[in-house]
């Protein structure tokens, strides 16, 4: 028997698998890894930022200062940004130093709304959790990592420049993958899941924030996902996103230039195809 390709999914390969399977293939069974945009730079350097609070009131009773925190964030970045950064092309031309500047006082902004506005209601007693779950029927582990864990509860960070969905708690995945982590790990489910929200304005930085539950119906849906998944994996299918899709374009995909799918380097094939003529009825089978 062939072994599986990968030791383990994540929940976020699991998504990614769902919106394009190519870019899967290419990024966990290639292992082409491409460097990422500066809006993922500027979501870790907060998440850096964020922790560097949090880790405090975890260790020691209370809230690290300000200037630790803009100074997480902005050795973060700084270090990210060395690794290697994708320019989109309205970027490219501009000078890195003053784009790698926005994004440090961006993420400074964002960390600093969480410190004032969210930081001070949590209760934070796991940070940045690790785990990986066996799953029966599975040929790899799910792993991942918890943000934070309250006594009762999960809670995730989002950061961006659009605002969520009203009901992007209810129907995270993520989320489903943490609570389950969560019950595993701890022997009972948590009360509630939730999104804290950071949503970067032109004129300052919005909070939303979302809370949901999740129950066994909700772990199975995901546990099925996950074994299609590995299903499609282990027969080298590989779907290409509709070309309609938002992460089907040059902004969102870094494989844009390598996929046939993307920047249409196929070659050109021939075809042929027939058709005909149906009665009205046959409208009722179909979905347009």
């Amino acid at each position: 028997m062939t072994e599986f390709p990968v030791q383990h999914l994540s929940p976020s390969s699991i998504a990614m698998f769902g919106r394009c399977g190519r870019q899967f293939m290419y990024r966990y069974l290639e292992g082409l890894i491409i460097p990422p945009g500066i809006s993922a730079i500027r979501g870790t350097g907060t998440h850096q930022g964020v922790e560097t609070n949090l880790r405090s009131i975890v260790d020691d009773g209370t809230p690290a200062p300000i200037e630790a925190v803009a100074d997480a964030c902005r050795d973060k970045i700084n270090a990210e940004w060395e690794r290697g950064v994708r320019l989109l092309p309205d970027e490219q031309g501009q000078p890195e130093s003053t784009l790698r500047g926005v994004a440090i006082d961006e993420a400074i902004r964002l960390s600093r709304t969480h410190y004032d506005s969210i930081a001070p209601n949590l209760r934070p007693v796991q940070i940045e959790r690790w785990f990986e779950l066996d799953i029966p029927d599975l040929p790899c582990t799910i792993k991942g990592r918890i943000d934070l864990q309250e006594a009762n509860g999960i809670r995730d960070l989002k950061t961006g420049k659009s605002y969520p969905s009203e009901d992007a708690a209810a129907r995270s995945p993520q989320l489903t993958w943490y609570a389950l982590a969560a019950q595993a790990l701890d022997g009972t489910p948590p009360d509630y899941v939730a999104l804290d929200h950071l949503v970067l304005t032109k004129t300052g930085v919005t909070v939303r924030q979302q809370s949901s539950m999740r129950d066994p119906a909700d772990y199975s849906r995901e546990i099925v996902r996950a074994r299609l998944v590995t299903e499609s994996i282990e027969h080298g299918t590989f779907h290409p996103a509709q070309p309609d899709h938002w992460c089907c374009t040059p902004k969102w995909c870094g494989y844009w230039n390598r996929c046939p799918y993307g920047a249409k380097q196929a070659s050109t094939v021939s075809y042929a195809v027939s058709g005909r003529a149906t009665s009205q009825d046959t409208e009722e089978q179909i979905d347009e």
